[in-house]
């Protein structure tokens, strides 16, 4: 899942892991990714994203 965040990260990224439960056990996990850039001397302008990505059927 890392080297999947990793081909769009930017120099700012933070990731936030959640597990999804179903009656009790693990159903999947959920991925929330916040990137962008930050600094003003960058070769693009300051701005960010938000990106959710959802892996079900783990067991």
């Amino acid at each position: 899942m890392f080297s999947l965040i990793g081909s769009f990260a930017e120099s700012a990224t933070y990731i936030r892991q959640r597990r999804i439960l179903s009656d009790g056990s693990l159903a999947g996990l959920q991925f929330e990714i916040g990137t962008g850039e930050l600094a003003p001397d960058t070769r693009f302008r300051p701005h960010g994203h938000a990106v959710h990505i959802n892996v079900a059927g783990i067991r």
